[in-house]
């Protein structure tokens, strides 16, 4: 099926658009594709550096304003590149299972640098466990941008999702099907994969080696990036005082492109956060730009 429409069923066998909907934030604009168009009733949960933390931030919105259903990106989350360890994802099962809550997992794991991919939450379900969970996996991040074919794996909740798919989605592109089908039963899919692997990991860190002289030198305890194992982009920190819709104006006009923090949220939060996507075609151009734009957050943090 679509992508798209992965979500959308997923929503609507959860009744979640019906009332309140938690949702990790930074959120992603996969989420944000759907949730926006029904004008739903979100609720964002900050991710927290310690994870009973966020835990806890989500028990207090379910007791103040109940919701049956939270969305997350476990894995390489976009934009922050955050992966839930296998203790978290379990705590986080059964913090569902006694709370009611169906979760639906954007489960991106295969953009992993290399070894072991990350498990998604529903992998880790025990047999016996009621926690209801939708995953979601797609080919767009991984096979080509031009393939928007997802599907879903139905833990407790098969029925439902069954039912949403026959009331709202047509059939994808059969040709495209057939297209996936090949590559698998070729047993090109998983050396396509590992490809994809070791590109992601080289645009990583030909990002930071062109990043990294400018940003060293910035000072500011409050200015920081993440470090992924994973994932297209990174999501960056200014100083406090400083906002990423200035820098995305200096950026436009010196002909680059970042994504304020912003975007990121309902409630316009992360105003001093970017993301910076990387897992891009490489070109000379690219690595002129990757380089200059270090310079320019360089300057900017020391107009402060």
């Amino acid at each position: 099926m679509a992508v798209i429409e992965c979500l959308l069923i997923s929503l609507i066998a959860t009744q979640a658009l019906s009332g309140n909907i938690a949702i990790e934030s930074p959120i992603s604009f996969y989420f944000q594709s759907i949730l926006k168009q029904f004008n739903a009733d979100i609720i964002e949960i900050p991710i927290q550096n310690h994870y009973q933390d966020e835990l806890e931030l989500l028990s207090k919105a379910h007791q103040s304003q109940p919701f049956n259903t939270y969305l997350i990106n476990p894995n390489f989350g976009d934009p922050t590149g955050r992966v839930l360890s296998n203790n978290e994802k379990q705590a986080l099962i059964l913090w569902a299972e006694s709370h009611d809550v169906t979760i639906i997992e954007y489960d991106r794991g295969e953009l992993h640098f290399g070894g072991n991919r990350p498990c998604s939450i529903a992998s880790l379900v025990k047999q016996d466990s009621t926690c209801r969970i939708i995953t979601i996996i797609d080919f767009y991040d991984t096979v080509s941008h031009t393939i928007a074919l997802g599907y879903l794996i139905c833990t407790n909740t098969l029925e439902s999702c069954l039912f949403s798919k026959q009331l709202i989605t047509e059939e994808p592109s059969i040709n495209l099907q057939y297209m996936m089908i090949e590559l698998m039963q070729s047993k090109q899919y998983d050396p396509l994969m590992r490809q994809l692997h070791s590109r992601l990991k080289t645009c990583y860190t030909s990002a930071l080696d062109l990043l990294l002289p400018s940003f060293n030198q910035i000072k500011s305890s409050d200015f920081y990036y993440n470090q992924v194992e994973g994932g297209p982009c990174l999501w960056i920190k200014l100083p406090d005082n400083l906002s990423s819709e200035t820098l995305w104006e200096i950026a436009i006009s010196a002909q680059l492109s970042i994504a304020p923090g912003a975007m990121f949220s309902f409630n316009q939060d992360y105003d001093n956060y970017f993301r910076l996507t990387f897992a891009l075609p490489w070109n000379a151009q690219m690595t002129a730009g990757i380089k200059r734009l270090g310079e320019l957050v360089l300057a900017y943090t020391q107009t402060r």
